[in-house]
């Protein structure tokens, strides 16, 4: 998949790096208009100056002049730091880079929280996908939530720390294979839906083995749940038509991939954004409204993420 290779630069994969590319993508925006406003302000200043000695200037003209100066900033403005173009954002906590880290759910579980009471609101990533695919209604302000679980022991406590919200989460193949690991959870809420990480597996170059691994998990999770998974992650997959491999293997759509989630966008690959570092170390979580910001591109938040960054608050990478 597009986002999920090896970065050029620096050896990382890509979605490691996304945030950054937003942080840095926002920061151009705002030096072009630094420079496009300084220009106008100077043409505004000498709009009443004039080139010879003898010569005078009509004081419309002038006035003209500087109206023009003003709303070509208001332009400039409004072109480079507003934009309506409508992208969802699908927020991804990785459990298993994050190993060791005390509470980690539980400050998942708060940082959401705390993305919601902005304003903000969770739904199922069916929904992101018909969107992509249709221009299907999501909330104005709507994102995905999707959680890379480690086993089953992950799955239980993030049903306990985030009830009521529409997740995926992300289980590894071998949880599926123990058939007493799902007696554990007591009733799978509706809004949790489950999916594959295939992700750091060998093997995964061969279309047919992906094929056989992906609807061996499928079978072992609808027998076990009575629910089928619809979302996969496989990591970089070189060679393989993941277009027709989805088709064949009736799953709803890859995750990792290129694009931000808008209509027109491939729908069977959807964008994650990385906010597992958010919640990580001495970070509280309240950076993932920012960057969910300026996924959706408002760039007018850059100067707010910037000042974050200052204080060891943004994301890493930024």
């Amino acid at each position: 998949m597009g986002d999920s290779s090896v970065n050029e630069s620096g050896g990382r994969p890509r979605h490691e790096a996304f945030p950054a590319q937003l942080y840095r993508q926002a920061g151009r925006r705002w030096l072009i208009l630094a420079g496009a406003l300084a220009v106008l302000l100077c043409l505004g200043v000498f709009a009443g100056h004039v080139r010879n000695p003898d010569a005078v200037k009509q004081r419309w003209a002038v006035l003209v002049s500087r109206i023009l100066a003003g709303a070509g900033g208001f332009v400039f403005v409004r072109l480079l730091l507003f934009s309506y173009e409508e992208r969802v954002p699908v927020l991804f906590f990785d459990l298993g880079s994050a190993k060791g880290a005390v509470g980690m759910v539980e400050r998942i579980g708060d940082a959401v929280r705390d993305l919601m009471d902005r304003g903000y609101e969770a739904v199922p990533l069916s929904d992101v996908v018909e969107f992509v695919r249709e221009q299907r209604y999501v909330p104005k302000k709507g994102v995905g939530l999707v959680i890379e679980a480690t086993g089953i022991e992950d799955l239980v406590e993030i049903v306990a720390a985030l009830p009521g919200f529409d997740i995926t989460v992300l289980l590894p193949l071998r949880a599926a294979e123990d058939n007493t690991a799902f007696s554990r959870v007591s009733g799978l809420p509706s809004e949790v839906s489950l999916g594959l990480s295939l992700v750091g597996r060998d093997g995964l170059e061969d279309a047919a083995g992906l094929k056989a691994l992906l609807g061996r998990f499928r079978e072992r999770i609808s027998g076990l749940t009575g629910s089928e998974p619809g979302f996969a992650r496989v990591g970089p997959s070189p060679g393989i038509d993941l277009r027709r491999l989805l088709k064949q293997t009736a799953y709803t759509s890859f995750l990792d991939g290129s694009g931000f989630n808008r209509f027109g966008d491939e729908p069977h690959t959807l964008r994650l954004l990385n906010a597992t570092a958010a919640v990580s170390g001495d970070r509280d979580g309240k950076g993932l409204a920012m960057y969910a910001g300026l996924f959706k591109a408002k760039y007018y938040l850059w100067p707010a993420a910037a000042m974050m960054r200052l204080v060891g608050k943004g994301l890493k990478g930024t």
